[in-house]
C-alpha cells in the first residue's frame, strides 16, 4: 500500500527518516524533506521541513513540526542524527549542522565539505556517535564524539569529528535547549575515486565506512586509519552477455551494509540509460600494517549474487533493518521492493513521476508505530510516498494477473465495439449504395421502359391530363 501526504509544495531533493519531539517532550517519528525551486526567482520556496506522523487506523497522520527557509540558496541533500536532535544540511559545497528541538532548527556550525573545481557540492552525507555506535547515530550523549562523513563532487570522502558539551541540552543538561558551542574537526580525507562520490555509510560498528561513486566502483575505508579497506568493481559477477557488463559507462549511485549480517554489503550499479543491477557481497577483515599511520585493516570481498532490478537506471537503495526486504528507486520514480534472500519482487509502484531522490526503510518500532508504513521515498514532483513493504511475491503474482486479467477484458469489450460499428456501418452505407447500384443498372440496360415510367409519374403529378391506357400494361421495370 502507498501513501502520500499532500503536505509538500516545493521540488524534494532529499528526504531521511528522523525524530521530532513536541513542546511537551513526547518524540514521534518524522520526516527530513529538503528542496526548492532553486536560487531564481521562480515562486517555489527552498526549505528544509520536519514533518512528524503519528499511527492511524487506515493511513498516518501528519503534521508540520518545522520548517527551516533557506532562500536563495537550496538544499540538495540532508541527513539526521538517530534521534534526530542534530541535522546536517549540504548547500553546494558547504554543510552546516544544526540542532533540531521542539522550538525549531537552530545553526551550529559550517563547514566548506567540497573543493571540486567545477559545479562543487556535497552529494551524500551520514552520522556515527562512536560511543554508542549504531548507524547514523542511534543516540547521542552528552560530553560525547560524533563523527560525520560527507562525500561529494570532487570524488573525496571527508570525516568529520563534532564535539560538543551538550549536543542537544543546555549548560544544565536540560533537552530541547540550544547546544552552548560545536565544534567541527576533519579528521580524514580518502582518496580513491575517480569521479564524485554518491553515497557514503557508516557499518553499525563504526570500524568500517562505505563509499559509491559514478566511476562504477565501491570502496571500503577503515574509519580509524581513513585508509582504503578495500575496491569493489561493480562489473564483478555481472552476467557476460549482460549489456551492463559491455557498457562503456557504468555508475554506482547507491550502497548500504546489511543490517542483519556483519559481513555483507548490497550495491546497485546501472547503465547510462539501461538496467540497473543489485550486487550482494561478502567481505572479511584482516590487519593491514601498511595502512597509513601504522597497523589498519583490510578487507576481502567477492561478489556473491548479482540480480536485474530495474529494466532503467537506479538512484537510491535501502535495505530493512531485519534484512528482509531491499527496495530501489530510479529514474522513471518507480519503487520496487524485494525478499531478500532470493531476490523475489514483492512490490513495485509507479510512485512518481519524476526520479526517486530518496529512499530509506525506518526502523522496526517506527514501521510498527505508523501501521506498517516503513518505506520512505521522495522526489522533485512535490511529493514524499510512505509504503507498506511487508508485502509478498505471490500477492504481487496475483496482482499482475488480475492486471493482465483486465487487460484482457478490455481487449475484448474493444473488439465486441469495433464488430458493431462495423456492422452499423455496413448497414447505414453499403446497402444504400447497393440500392443505388441496382437503380443506375437498371436505367443503363432498361432506359425506354424506365423513361416511360417516369414521364407517366411526372404527368400525374403535375397533373397534365395524361392518362395512361387503361387496357395497356404497366412498364416492366
Amino acid at each position: 500500500m502507498m501513501y502520500q501526504p499532500p503536505i509538500v509544495n516545493f521540488p524534494v531533493f532529499s528526504v531521511v527518516w528522523s525524530e521530532a519531539t513536541d513542546a511537551n517532550g513526547a518524540a514521534s517519528p518524522a520526516v527530513l524533506a529538503a528542496g526548492g525551486g532553486g536560487a531564481g526567482n521562480t515562486g517555489v520556496g527552498n526549505k528544509i521541513s520536519s514533518i512528524a506522523f503519528k499511527g492511524g487506523a487506515q493511513q498516518p497522520s501528519h503534521t508540520i513540526a518545522h520548517e527551516l527557509e533557506t532562500s536563495p540558496e537550496t538544499c540538495n541533500c540532508v541527513a539526521a542524527s538517530g534521534n534526530g536532535q542534530l541535522l546536517a544540511a549540504a548547500f553546494g559545497k558547504n554543510v552546516r549542522i544544526y540542532a533540531s528541538n521542539p522550538s525549531g532548527f537552530h545553526q551550529l556550525a559550517e563547514v566548506e565539505a567540497d573543493f571540486a573545481t567545477k559545479e562543487s557540492g556535497v552529494l551524500s552525507m551520514a552520522f556515527l556517535d562512536r560511543n554508542n555506535g549504531g548507524s547514523d547515530g542511534s543516540r547521542e550523549t552528552d560530553g560525547g564524539v560524533m563523527l560525520m562523513a560527507t562525500g561529494g563532487e570532487d570524488g573525496v570522502l571527508r570525516v568529520w569529528e563534532l564535539h560538543a558539551d551538550a549536543r542537544t541540552g543546555g549548560g544544565d543538561g536540560r533537552e530541547g535547549e540550544r547546544p552552548p558551542s560545536l565544534s567541527v574537526r576533519m579528521v580524514h580525507a580518502c582518496k580513491g575515486h575517480e569521479k564524485p562520490v554518491t553515497c557514503v555509510r557508516f557499518h553499525p560498528s563504526g570500524a568500517l565506512m562505505l563509499t559509491a561513486s559514478k566511476d562504477g566502483t565501491c570502496r571500503l575505508w577503515d574509519c580509524e586509519r581513513g585508509s582504503e579497506a578495500a575496491l569493489l568493481p561493480t562489473t564483478s559477477g555481472l552476467p557476460p552477455t549482460a549489456s551492463i557488463a559491455k557498457a562503456p559507462v557504468i555508475m554506482c549511485r547507491s550502497c548500504c551494509f546489511s543490517p542483519d549480517r556483519p559481513d555483507a554489503i548490497f550495491s546497485v550499479q546501472s547503465e547510462g540509460r539501461g538496467n540497473a543491477y543489485v550486487t550482494e557481497w561478502r567481505y572479511s577483515v584482516r590487519p593491514d600494517d601498511d595502512a597509513p599511520g601504522g597497523r589498519g585493516v583490510a578487507c576481502e570481498v567477492k561478489p556473491v549474487k548479482v540480480s536485474l532490478v530495474s529494466p532503467h537506471p537506479a538512484t537510491s537503495l535501502s535495505v530493512r533493518s531485519d534484512g528482509a526486504r531491499l527496495a530501489v528507486g530510479n529514474v522513471e520514480g518507480t519503487v520496487l521492493v524485494y525478499r531478500l534472500p532470493g531476490f523475489a519482487k514483492v512490490m513495485e509502484y509507479p510512485a512518481h513521476d519524476l526520479p526517486v531522490t530518496g529512499l530509506g526503510f525506518a526502523t522496526r518500532e517506527v514501521g510498527a508505530a505508523l501501521g506498517g508504513y516503513d518505506l520512505l521515498a521522495g522526489s522533485a514532483d512535490y511529493k514524499i510516498s510512505l509504503f507498506k513493504s511487508q508485502g509478498s511475491a505471490t500477492k504481487l503474482a496475483l496482482r499482475q494477473m488480475m492486471v493482465l486479467l483486465w487487460s484482457l477484458v478490455v481487449f475484448v469489450f474493444k473488439a465486441i465495439s469495433w464488430l458493431v460499428r462495423t456492422a452499423l456501418t455496413l448497414t447505414l452505407t453499403v446497402i444504400p449504395m447497393m440500392g443505388l447500384v441496382a437503380l443506375v443498372l437498371a436505367v443503363v440496360y432498361r432506359p425506354e421502359e424506365l423513361a416511360a415510367a417516369v414521364r407517366v409519374l411526372i404527368a400525374q403529378e403535375e397533373n397534365l391530363g395524361l392518362e395512361a391506357d387503361p387496357d395497356s400494361e404497366p412498364p416492366v421495370l
